[in-house]
């Protein structure tokens, strides 16, 4: 439970970075990016097993690594263009800097999980 309670607040504070980073990815502040950082944990959730029997299928015609990749990127992105609709203060600007933000809220989460979590 307690490495959970960790990844939100790391997450929190990837996506203030992220938003400072990549332009049309706004947060406002640490209240913004902890509310959405909890509603893009429960999208991704929930994204997972709505998905689940599509990402099967797919998975014996494309390869794994390119698979992972598509879904991070894209799935992703999606769940960050989602995000928008539920919490006003969090905005981006279009597809392109979703998927750019995705790319890069995945790479920091997990280089910030593995050292703190």
């Amino acid at each position: 439970m307690l490495h959970r309670i960790v990844h939100v607040f790391i997450a929190a504070g990837a996506f203030l970075l992220v938003a400072r980073m990549v332009p049309g990815f706004v947060v406002p502040d640490f209240k913004v990016a902890f509310v959405v950082s909890m509603i893009y944990g429960v999208l991704t959730v929930l994204a997972s097993i709505v998905l689940f029997p599509l990402a099967w299928t797919l998975f014996i015609f494309v390869p794994r690594p390119l698979w992972k990749i598509l879904c991070l990127v894209f799935v992703n992105a999606g769940l960050l263009l989602a995000c928008t609709f539920i919490v006003r203060e969090f905005q981006v600007r279009d597809y392109g800097q979703a998927c750019v933000a995705a790319l890069m809220l995945s790479v920091i989460t997990g280089i910030l999980d593995r050292i703190w979590g």
